[in-house]
């Protein structure tokens, strides 16, 4: 805990009086610093407006961020799995009910597999098999195990506890307001903001933008099949989102394109720091020096294919619907089907996810490659960049990756096996079914260009996801300004200037907060 945290608890003043206030309002805690405060300032003067109070839920006991809560005034909190929590008739009554439906669905599981888990998974209603699944995979490469183990066990009964207590607050508490930013990891946060919008409860979503650095928020009231808490969603609001990408000129796309390749911009869809090092390498390949040098051929007129894997460990099912299993699954029956078949209609250049190491996976696509000794399927060089890769390759096959914008920005098509955020809108080639898959990869060599207009249209999309805010911009905040907001780690938030921002003028003065108070939701 740094001196300024300390500071900002001694001086902080309460701002919630839960004397006959009565719950109406969920708080979900994600254990970021940044998200606690704006959680908590603008959700406190939010219960104020609505003469309620507000029950905080986290994933586990963390007396630093339950102390910045305290400072406000909350005083219900729901701290993760605790013993203690089920020394109670209601909770015990929970906690077996839950365990036999643990075992039933333990074994549906075992006998259908995963991808019908990730598919039909539901309790009462509620889709959580992506969300599971997501977790279960995101450490000690899991999605390499065929069946449930001790881990995916111990993960889907937590789960199925937590949805029964919360489904027991809801109705206990007659809950109308969630504020959440969801995610697609079965945490807390994530199970409520799926439970919240199946249940049509409205979620409040407060979201910071990464442009300029201003607090605004939107309104969810109800599930969307793909990841729908994120913020670049923009094109389900279709008339606002073509009407601001029109505007854009084309040299000011390219500009902009440029930039955000290199990591040099802030984004809504892409990760800067995979940008960043996706393109660090210097080094310049033509594709004949590819062909000739990695492949060792003259065959110059043969397509250059990109597969270009995702970290597997990432959320496999958090950006849309997949044809296979997970990331890892659509990798490995890829270079299979080529390899198999000997697909010798192009050359298949396997280029390694950028940020790999990030998520302990170094070297595994190397070791998985030695199995195919082909002259048709390869590694790139490691000095291969990104943007050189969209420059020489004639496709790219991805799951849902943001390099399918990359190559429709230069003209070519992306072969995406799933229904991503930006498929149907005309520069990828979309899948629904493992073998209309395969089929494109059989007939890859027929695939055409993009015409001029499609081009375009691909920077543009690619603009507007990355750059438009579809939240309600509140007013300008005077304690969360600039300053406060672009820091490097979480807790550098509580700094010598917050705490001048606080001392200067209340939460409940601050323009940002007063506007969201104000705004019926």
């Amino acid at each position: 805990m740094n001196n300024y945290l300390k500071k900002f608890l001694l001086i902080n003043k309460k701002i919630i009086d839960p004397k006959d206030k009565e719950i109406k309002v969920v708080i979900a805690d994600r254990s970021r610093f940044q998200d606690c405060l704006i959680n908590a300032s603008f959700g406190s003067a939010f219960c104020i407006e609505h003469k309620a109070n507000a029950l905080i839920i986290s994933d586990k006991k963390n007396e630093v961020y339950k102390n910045i809560y305290e400072s406000f005034g909350y005083t219900k909190f729901f701290e993760g799995l605790k013993v203690e929590n089920f020394f109670s008739f209601i909770f015990l009554k929970t906690l077996l009910i839950s365990i036999i439906i643990f075992f039933i669905d333990l074994i549906k599981i075992y006998f259908k597999g995963y991808e019908w888990f990730i598919r039909n998974y539901k309790i009462e209603s509620i889709p959580l098999g992506d969300l599971i699944y997501n977790s279960y995979v995101r450490y000690d490469h899991s999605y390499l195990k065929k069946y449930p183990d001790l881990k995916f066990t111990k993960i889907l009964l937590s789960v199925i506890i937590k949805f029964k207590i919360f489904s027991h607050f809801f109705k206990l508490y007659k809950i109308k307001y969630v504020l959440a930013k969801g995610g697609p990891y079965a945490s807390s946060n994530g199970i409520l903001f799926r439970f919240a919008s199946c249940k049509n409860i409205k979620i409040i979503k407060l979201e910071v933008q990464s442009f300029n650095y201003r607090i605004g928020y939107s309104v969810i009231k109800k599930y969307f099949k793909f990841n729908f808490n994120k913020s670049y969603l923009l094109l389900r609001n279709k008339s606002f989102f073509w009407k601001e990408i029109e505007k854009i000129t084309l040299p000011k796309l390219d500009k902009f394109i440029k930039k955000r390749n290199f990591g040099k911009i802030h984004s809504n869809f892409s990760n800067r720091n995979d940008l960043k090092k996706a393109n660090l390498k210097k080094s310049f390949w033509t594709k004949k020096k590819i062909i000739q040098d990695i492949f060792k051929s003259k065959d110059y007129k043969k397509k250059l294919i990109l597969i270009a894997p995702h970290a597997f460990s990432d959320a496999p099912h958090g950006e849309g619907t997949l044809v296979f299993k997970d990331y890892y699954t659509h990798f490995k029956e890829t270079l299979d089907y080529i390899y198999e078949k000997k697909l010798i209609n192009a050359f298949w250049l396997v280029k390694p996810h950028p940020s790999r190491k990030d998520y302990g996976e170094l070297g595994m696509i190397e070791k998985m490659m030695n199995s195919y000794e082909s002259n048709y399927l390869k590694l790139c060089p490691k000095d291969l960049s990104a943007i050189n890769s969209t420059e020489i390759c004639d496709n790219v096959i991805t799951s849902t990756g943001s390099i399918s914008f990359e190559f429709g920005s230069e003209g070519k098509y992306a072969v995406v096996a799933a229904q991503a955020l930006y498929s149907n809108l005309g520069f990828t080639i979309d899948h629904s079914s493992k073998k209309k898959y395969f089929k494109t990869l059989k007939n890859i060599h027929k695939i055409q260009k993009l015409s001029k207009n499609k081009v375009i249209k691909a920077k543009r999309i690619l603009y507007g996801v990355e750059t438009l805010f579809e939240n309600k911009v509140l007013k300008k905040s005077e304690i969360f300004d600039k300053k406060v907001l672009n820091v490097k780690t979480n807790q550098d938030i509580f700094s010598k200037h917050f705490i001048k921002n606080i001392i200067k003028r209340s939460f409940l003065e601050d323009s940002a907060i007063k506007d969201f108070a104000s705004k019926k939701i």
